[in-house]
This record gives C-alpha cells, sequence and structure tokens, in this order.
C-alpha cells in the first residue's frame, strides 16, 4: 500500500512522454524506484531487486513505460496492419505498421514506439479482445519478466 500511495504515482505520471528519455536518465529514476524496493522489502542495498518485484508483483519502470505506451497505441491511435494494403501471405501481414518520418525524433514518439512495442507481443495478448483482458494479460507478462531496460523486452522471445 505504501508502494502505491508514495512511489508509484511519481513513477507514473506522464510516462508515455518521458520514458523515452535517455537511457542513462531512465536508469536514474529506475535505480529510485529499486531502492525503494528494497526499503520495502527489508533487502541489503546491493542484494537484487529481481525476484522482490515479481514477490511484490510489481512493474518495473521500463516495464510500466511499456504498458502505458502499448495501451495509448491500441487504443488512442490510428494503427494499420500490412493485411489492409495486400492480401499475399507474408510473414509481417498481421503487424501494425509504422508512419513514415524522417527525424530520430519522431521514433520516440508513444504512438511510433508503442508500435513497435505491439509487433513484439505474443499472439494471444496482441489479440486479446476487449481493453481489460490486454492489460491484464500483458501486465502479467511484464511482471513474470521482470524487465530492467526497454531493450531486454525488445529481444525477448515469447512463448505463446
Amino acid at each position: 500500500m505504501a508502494y502505491y500511495g508514495l512511489i508509484y504515482p511519481h513513477f507514473s505520471y506522464g510516462i508515455r512522454l518521458w520514458g523515452s528519455c535517455t537511457k542513462s536518465r531512465m536508469d536514474r529514476v529506475f535505480r529510485l524506484q529499486k531502492k525503494a524496493v528494497r526499503i520495502i522489502s527489508k533487502l541489503q542495498p546491493r542484494e537484487s531487486c529481481r525476484d522482490t518485484f515479481r514477490e511484490l508483483n510489481l512493474l518495473t519502470l521500463p516495464s510500466l513505460y511499456i504498458l502505458e505506451v502499448i495501451l495509448y497505441c491500441k487504443y488512442k491511435c490510428s494503427l494499420v496492419q500490412g493485411s489492409q494494403f495486400h492480401q499475399y501471405e507474408t510473414r509481417g501481414r498481421n503487424d501494425y505498421r509504422l508512419r513514415q518520418h524522417r527525424t530520430v525524433a519522431v521514433e520516440h514518439l508513444p504512438s511510433q514506439a508503442g508500435v513497435k512495442f505491439l509487433n513484439r507481443l505474443p499472439e494471444s495478448i496482441k489479440n486479446s479482445e476487449n481493453k481489460n483482458q490486454l492489460k491484464t494479460r500483458l501486465k502479467r507478462l511484464l511482471v513474470y519478466k521482470v524487465l530492467y531496460s526497454v531493450d531486454e523486452f525488445m529481444m525477448s522471445r515469447w512463448d505463446n
């Protein structure tokens, strides 16, 4: 209760926008989250928090960013799949398409990052029937994986 009352609101406020900041800045905030979890769980300062995040059913900061961006992109952005352009049986037919852009800054927008994250999800989660089901399944996956970086999510292989 203390975590969700005192710490969680500070991390979750506007994370869709500031979550794509530089890796060093994200790591500084993430270290504060791990420090808070260590204090709550009475762990030693150099002890690992991975299992503790899972035991307490808490999302790490990168996982919270991924969850918020995926939900935003899925329900507030206009998404286009490859199958809407052609009827060929290609590998990426069911993947969502990124908007064309010329600058690197556009890649960090939630609408662009969310498409990349959505395409990395297992089909069972990506094709969830409603918002609550998607959120529940995605949160369960992210809590189980205990991701320490967004790159870890992008490199993960999922078992459907």
